[in-house]
Order: structure tokens, then C-alpha cells, then sequence
């Protein structure tokens, strides 16, 4: 008699850890309608500290401008997770939800109207060691202003 093969691995999406390899990735940004806004490319990568990593990220979208975010990542020993960005000082707080990783945070946004906090919430999936996909839901006084998907893979190394 055999014994049973052992179950496949479970795929569990850490940010310190995936976005610390060099990486890129392709994306759109919709609309509240669903409708395409912007699309985009973004690359990074990261490294790691004795208390925290570090990963950073350049989107460049196809209107030509571009945004780059540093981020220092900390987590504790339950698996909570805090980023924060030192220019812009936008914080998020992260968790593992199932299989899946969640960022929330919130954002000032200036419009015509004045300026309001946008909450933002990002959930990754991990489809394979090397490959994720995200999804962001962006919305200000609880209603839904765009999302974004994105694939990220990391680059393969030569």
C-alpha cells in the first residue's frame, strides 16, 4: 500500500516577500461605469532590512505621465501588516484573507468640490510562485469611482 501523495502547496500572497524580486506588470484602470480610463505598465522591486522591507514601484501610463511610490513594509507576528510611503505619506493596512492579501487605505483627493478621503482597497491573488494579479476598488463617500486590475509576474532572471 502506498501512502498518499501530500496536498499541493497552498498559494498564500505575502507583498514583503513577492515584490521584493524584480517584477512588472500590465493593467487598466476603469471608470465607475466600467469603462477604460487608462491602461498602464508598472515595475519594481525591493529589498529587505533587519525590521521591515522596502519595495518600490513606477506606473507609466499611456498618456505618458508616471508615478512612483516607495513603500516600507512591517508586519508583526500575527500577520498584520503596515506600509507606509515617505513622500507621500499614504499608509495601508494589510491582512491575509483566505488565500488572498488585502491593503486598505486611505487617500486626500482634491476635486472641483473640495477635498475628500478616497478609501482604497487592493486585493491580490497569488496564481503561481512567480505570477499575481490585483484588483482595486477606489471609492469616495462609499461610492464606487474606478477599479483597476493588474498581472504581475516577476522577470525572469538571464
Amino acid at each position: 500500500m502506498t501512502s498518499p501523495a501530500p496536498p499541493p502547496p497552498r498559494l498564500l500572497f505575502r507583498p514583503d516577500a513577492f515584490f521584493i524580486k524584480p517584477w512588472r506588470g500590465w493593467g487598466v484602470i476603469r471608470d465607475a461605469r466600467g469603462r477604460t480610463a487608462k491602461r498602464f505598465e508598472t515595475s519594481g522591486g525591493g529589498s529587505v532590512g533587519s525590521r521591515a522591507a522596502r519595495t518600490f514601484q513606477t506606473i507609466c501610463y499611456d498618456d505618458g505621465t508616471t508615478t512612483t511610490t516607495e513603500w516600507e513594509i512591517e508586519t508583526d507576528d500575527e500577520a498584520h501588516f503596515y506600509a507606509r510611503d515617505p513622500k507621500t505619506e499614504l499608509e495601508g493596512r494589510g491582512r491575509e484573507s483566505g488565500e488572498e492579501f488585502i491593503w486598505d487605505a486611505r487617500m486626500p483627493v482634491k476635486t472641483r468640490f473640495g477635498t475628500f478621503t478616497a478609501k482604497i482597497k487592493v486585493v491580490y491573488t497569488l496564481l503561481s510562485p512567480t505570477a499575481a494579479f490585483g484588483f482595486t476598488e477606489t471609492r469616495m463617500l462609499g461610492v464606487l469611482v474606478s477599479t483597476a486590475t493588474t498581472y504581475f509576474e516577476h522577470v525572469p532572471e538571464v
